[in-house]
């Protein structure tokens, strides 16, 4: 009797979905036109550089923990022709591999299939664009999955939920005049909130306060490349329950974000624990995202 071999059977992959990022900076940008508009799920928002030459302008995207990249998605708007528009270029991953992408310049979403490579960085520079004009990138996506880390579908539709939260008032330890409080949420990323020459930087806090009570899950930090101020490296947060969650950041100079326990909550109040380099306390932008 002929035995028939016993079947191979293939482990079973997750499948590829949008990946969200823990870092994000760019080569340069163009007030108010930041990295992190091209990943927000929001079309009419782009990354700008002003009147710059486009060629060699990169964007760099950061993660925790290594992913595994399958596919780079790009949205072209097509009612804008002042514009130069991504055609070509090049990605690069944390083992130094490098691959090309050619777009067809389609104006709607264009997804390009790449081969599959663990990173826990990504790097996307400017070879071409159309017409060759000052560069915006409207939106993008990086598709993929972890092998680390499988999000259950309930949690997933609620991560795509996410949205900046408002604050409906806003206080602090201190404020060195006139870099008040209030810089530290008002989206842009050139004002900070600072504490001035001679204070201790551990200890000092910011407080949110909100009209009613909303679902916090994830804070982002932009630090700036100025090492001459103390920026935020670990923070404990505390909730108007008074529950606290502890948060550390792993210092990339661009905006980086932190998934917590999501908490419901009418105050969030960030106390700086540790800052580098060991200054004087300065604070660019904040965010936390989360649901009503």
């Amino acid at each position: 009797t002929q035995v028939s071999p016993t079947p191979t059977i293939s482990p079973t992959l997750p499948i590829p979905k949008r990946l969200s990022y823990d870092g994000i900076k760019a080569s340069r940008w163009w007030v108010p036109y930041y990295p992190y508009e091209v990943y927000d799920r929001n079309l009419n928002s782009y990354w700008g550089i002003g009147n710059e030459n486009s060629v060699g302008q990169w964007i760099k995207f950061l993660f925790r923990n290594p992913k595994i990249i399958t596919e780079i998605g790009i949205y072209r708007n097509g009612s804008v022709s002042g514009h130069g528009q991504i055609i070509e270029a090049t990605l690069t991953f944390s083992d130094g591999s490098q691959q090309a992408i050619e777009l067809r310049g389609l104006n709607e979403w264009e997804y390009v299939d790449i081969a599959p490579v663990e990173t826990d960085s990504v790097v996307l520079t400017v070879d071409k664009v159309s017409p060759n004009r000052s560069l915006i990138l409207y939106e993008m996506e990086l598709i993929g999955y972890s092998l680390q880390e499988e999000l259950s579908e309930s949690a997933e539709t609620a991560n795509n939920d996410l949205k900046r939260l408002e604050h409906d008032g806003i206080s602090a330890s201190t404020a060195w005049i006139p870099y008040y409080s209030r810089n530290a949420y008002d989206r842009n990323t050139n004002s900070i909130w600072s504490v001035g020459n001679n204070k201790n930087s551990i200890g000092q806090w910011i407080q949110l306060l909100f009209r009613e009570p909303l679902t916090v899950s994830r804070v982002g930090l932009y630090r700036a490349s100025n090492l001459s101020d103390g920026q935020i490296i670990e923070a404990i947060l505390t909730f108007s329950d008074g529950s606290e969650q502890t948060i550390m950041f792993r210092g990339f100079n661009g905006w980086e974000y932190v998934d917590i326990e999501p908490v419901s909550t009418d105050s969030i109040k960030l106390t700086v624990i540790k800052v580098s380099p060991n200054r004087t306390l300065a604070v660019y932008e904040l965010e936390f995202l989360g649901s009503e």
